[in-house]
């Protein structure tokens, strides 16, 4: 019994019964919010198209409104769903919609000349908060090493021009991302070899 399911129990006071319907009611609130955040992606991914199809954008901001958990997306069969969802699913709708902008971009020619961030605000709260919650699914727990929190969200930044991909290991703070676009967009940054050396000297506190 996990802990997230004792303040149910506590409740009930009339027999099953009442019980039954308090679970009814948290499973209609988990498809009423995954209802909310259906319509949410969707509007903002329309909104993201609307912006890249826009050639006089020069700098634009997409925030992506996935992989947050609950799962709305089901990856065998390319759906979103109410329910049986997980975040790993979730992951997968993010990088389904990460190809589609770089389709966008290869379609309209800006692919290849354009700088590109991807950047995560925070890590997969797993500890913290998912690992109790009744969505989590046993794919979760293997996939996160049995929970473990790790604090390297995912950053990724493609230069224009660049053909071939290189990992940079070095600390670095999400904190110093306006310090690393003032970089982009002054050109001190032009190629992976500047971008590796720009981040290993940036202190980690901005």
């Amino acid at each position: 019994m996990t802990n997230l399911m004792r303040p149910w129990l506590f409740f009930v006071r009339s027999g099953l019964g009442r019980f039954a319907s308090l679970f009814l009611q948290f499973s209609e609130m988990n498809e009423v919010h995954a209802k909310q955040h259906i319509f949410d992606y969707v509007a903002l991914a329309d909104a993201g198209d609307r912006i890249l199809d826009d050639p006089s954008a020069g700098f634009v901001l997409l925030h992506l409104p996935v992989p947050h958990p609950e799962g709305i997306y089901d990856r065998t069969t390319d759906k979103f769903v109410l329910r049986h969802s997980s975040y790993i699913d979730n992951l997968a709708l993010t990088d389904k919609l990460l190809g589609h902008i770089r389709s966008k971009l290869e379609q309209s020619g800006q692919w290849d000349g354009s700088t590109i961030v991807v950047m995560a605000d925070h890590s997969w709260r797993t500890q913290l908060f998912w690992k109790a919650t009744p969505e989590w699914t046993k794919e979760e727990q293997v996939a996160s090493h049995g929970g473990a929190f790790d604090d390297r969200p995912v950053y990724i930044v493609k230069l224009p021009g660049q053909r071939t991909g290189a990992r940079i290991d070095a600390p670095f703070a999400a904190l110093n991302t306006r310090r690393l676009l003032d970089a982009l967009l002054s050109q001190k940054i032009r190629s992976k070899e500047d971008l590796a050396a720009w981040a290993r000297k940036t202190k980690i506190d901005p």
